[in-house]
């Protein structure tokens, strides 16, 4: 997979994440199920598809860490212009 593309995928998946983690503790999960739902749509990829790769990702740690600085970044750079607006 190109890392761009992982990129994309895995600043989602934080983003899903986030949202998800400031929902009620009695919905938490449902809410990350609906997020990582949505994600693996807009990436036309499966959950399970979306699991293996980041399996396979924890396996490469170096690749992992460049990827989530990126993704880090990215997020980063995109907050700082919303809170410039």
């Amino acid at each position: 997979m190109k890392k761009q593309k992982l990129v994309d995928i895995m600043t989602d998946i934080y983003v899903a994440e986030s949202m998800a983690s400031h929902a009620d503790l009695s919905i938490r999960d449902s809410v990350h199920a609906v997020y990582l739902k949505q994600v693996s749509e807009r990436h036309d990829m499966s959950i399970d598809e979306i699991g293996n790769m980041m399996k396979k990702l924890a396996g490469m740690p170096d690749s992992l860490y460049l990827i989530q600085g990126i993704v880090i970044d990215s997020l980063s750079a995109k907050q700082r212009r919303v809170q410039e607006k």
